[in-house]
């Protein structure tokens, strides 16, 4: 497929390449996409439990269920491993989500109208004239910039807060194996 492509698709074939070169590519195209495997020690029952009393779904969702003001968490236990998933519920802005142009999603933003009423919430969509937003409360707003006061992004900022205080680390690893379970 390297080598001679798919016809009557986007993938072209790389018959330029040598044979050393194709197994490189194997190589990389293996690795992407990966979960590494960390050993899980918390109990995905009580995580379960934790996650419903920690009211995660209030802000993302799982199988349907739940709202869109964050990540939707289906099958999140391919797509992520037990360090990421720690690090997320104790530094939840450290490191982001971006998109295939390499946009931050979720990025937080304050808009300021010129009335002076501040909305802070994540980005939805933006272009050279408008922004799309959502607040907290999953409530929509549309904006033209030219009668916006300001616009502020923080990138370094997450909606979620961090659970380093309010839950201990064996409850973190109850709600990561339960996250791992979302597969």
């Amino acid at each position: 497929v390297i080598s001679w492509g798919i016809p009557g698709t986007a993938m072209q074939g790389l018959w330029m390449l040598s044979e050393a070169q194709v197994n490189q590519v194997i190589k990389y195209v293996r690795s992407i996409g990966t979960v590494k495997e960390d050993p899980v020690t918390g109990d995905p029952l009580k995580g379960l439990a934790l996650f419903q009393k920690s009211n995660c779904l209030s802000c993302h969702s799982v199988k349907g269920r739940g709202s869109n003001i964050g990540p939707d968490l289906s099958g999140v236990g391919t797509r992520r491993g037990n360090s990421y998933l720690n690090e997320m519920l104790v530094e939840p802005g450290k490191q982001k989500i971006r998109d295939e142009e390499g946009f931050i999603q979720f990025l937080v933003i304050e808009v300021k109208t010129r009335d002076g009423k501040l909305i802070k919430g994540l980005r939805v969509n933006e272009d050279t004239y408008t922004i799309q937003m959502k607040d907290v409360e999953g409530r929509l707003y549309s904006f033209r910039k030219d009668n916006l006061a300001s616009i502020k992004r923080i990138p370094e900022a997450s909606l979620m807060p961090s659970f380093a205080q309010t839950l201990t680390h064996e409850e973190r690893q109850d709600i990561v194996a339960y996250l791992l379970t979302q597969k």
